[in-house]
């Protein structure tokens, strides 16, 4: 055979101009054309103007505001947020309530209202002429449902110790009634 047809085996110990250098320098190499991250408000071709990005967030931010300020808005009057439940007594001679059951039924209310997580401003207990009064500062359109889902919820805890009339007239906030005020009602005074 000829020498021309025979080839030498590469050393591999020697590098050669047609060898790859070692490992250290493309790591060298690479760390040059590595990219910075890229930032949020960066495109693929070019940067948004950090002006342009503030103006919007700050456009958004406002809508935004403008939303929940319209939804925290109120929307109902004090007498559309006052509700009155009748009480009849089962046990009690006479048409008064005592101490401990009004105590019974403030602590049951405040509870309730806490778990239930009642929009509910505050009672008022007559022991009188027995009944509560309620006044909420949210959802007054569906004050008879939360009232009367607090009075089933009171019966089934406390069965036979009274029963609950929800009534059906217009009730004007005052001192025999309840007078809470603020900004939760269009008529705050």
């Amino acid at each position: 055979m000829s020498r021309a047809l025979k080839q030498k085996k590469p050393d591999p110990l020697k590098p050669s101009a047609n060898t790859a250098p070692p490992m250290e320098d493309w790591q060298k190499a690479l760390a040059g054309l590595r990219k910075p991250p890229r930032i949020f408000w960066q495109k693929a071709r070019g940067q948004i103007p950090l002006l342009t990005f503030v103006f919007f967030a700050v456009i958004a931010s406002l809508g935004f505001n403008a939303l929940i300020n319209q939804a925290r808005k109120p929307k109902f009057t004090r007498s559309q947020c006052l509700v009155r439940m009748d009480i009849s007594i089962a046990r009690e001679a006479n048409t008064q309530l005592s101490t401990k059951t009004a105590k019974l039924i403030r602590e049951f209310v405040t509870g309730y209202r806490h778990r239930q997580r009642l929009p509910l401003a505050g009672i008022n207990i007559v022991r009188k002429d027995p009944s509560i009064y309620f006044q909420y500062d949210a959802d007054c359109g569906k004050k008879a449902i939360m009232t009367r889902a607090l009075a089933e919820a009171f019966s089934v805890r406390h069965p036979d110790l009274m029963k609950f009339q929800l009534s059906k007239d217009v009730i004007e906030p005052g001192t025999d009634t309840l007078a809470i005020s603020g900004p939760s009602w269009i008529d705050e005074k």
